[in-house]
């Protein structure tokens, strides 16, 4: 028997990369006006192969969770060896919370215990989210919050991790819209759960993303000698128009300054690839 990099982890943690085929014209159509269609479903594979890739460490207990169910034969011939599970529900909210409860079990008492201690979801849109993200909020939910989420700059989030699962977290959230975040902040502290914020930061999902996007990576020194003091002297959104948020308090909430240089392997050698080749 044939066992995938995913089953042969630790049952301590999950890690699942939400992910759709990349087909021309479903996938990443605001970036169309930019990249064309064709190109915009380019750039969603170079993003898939990097978060493939970045998230394939020991103990992250990578799989790839991916939509439609049919296109299991493509991801296969893909992404060789990993685990893969298909996306169940209506929805990207029902599809969320379908996967954590595959993961974590129904709820307690349930007589299906899950197969894993903890679960983090994460989509391939963000070309910066590390190993090392996805370890700090798994500490972070093994030492008692409830949830850890990644906020993004598009008013939602790029990663959320939970010990249990929470029933309506994502079903009673209106998704994939500016206001979506704050809403799951509001349900949670509405329950009294424990959360805790990362590093904020964005998808690529629109050509002024995009445009941030090609700024970073120009702007990044060569290896990690030439970026000494580089963490130091720049502010959050220097040189583009993002606008990074005021964000509660709570956990270790902070703008992400930081980035990879060339050398470091979760730089996203796939993406910067595909876009030097797709042009300006």
């Amino acid at each position: 028997m044939t066992t995938t990099k995913g089953e042969a982890e630790s049952t301590r943690l999950v890690t699942g990369v939400f992910a759709k085929r990349p087909r021309a014209g479903e996938v990443k159509t605001r970036l169309e006006p930019a990249l064309g269609a064709a190109g915009a479903a380019t750039f969603a594979r170079a993003l898939l192969d990097d978060a493939a890739r970045r998230l394939d460490e020991p103990g992250l207990g990578l799989e790839l969770v991916f939509a439609p169910a049919e296109e299991r034969d493509w991801f296969a011939m893909c992404f060789p060896g990993h685990r893969l599970t298909a996306q169940r529900g209506e929805g990207l909210a029902a599809r969320m919370e379908s996967w954590f409860e595959e993961c974590l079990g129904q709820g307690p008492g349930d007589a299906d215990a899950g197969r894993a201690e903890l679960a983090i979801a994460v989509g391939s849109d963000s070309p910066w989210t590390s190993a090392a993200r996805v370890r700090a909020a798994a500490d972070l939910l093994e030492a008692g919050k409830d949830v850890v989420l990644g906020p993004g700059l598009g008013g939602g989030y790029y990663l959320v991790g939970l010990r249990r699962p929470l029933p309506g977290l994502f079903t009673d959230i209106t998704m994939s819209t500016r206001s979506m975040f704050h809403e799951t902040l509001a349900w949670l502290d509405k329950r009294s759960l424990s959360y805790a914020l990362l590093e904020e930061d964005y998808d690529v999902d629109t050509p002024e993303d995009l445009r941030h996007l090609r700024h970073e990576l120009a702007d990044v020194p060569a290896d990690a000698e030439d970026a000494e003091g580089l963490e130091e002297s720049m502010e959050p959104g220097e040189g583009d128009t993002l606008e990074w948020r005021n964000l509660p308090d709570v956990g270790a909430a902070a703008h992400a300054t930081h980035r990879p240089t060339p050398d470091d392997p979760s730089w996203p050698h796939a993406v910067a690839a595909c876009l030097k080749e797709l042009g300006s």
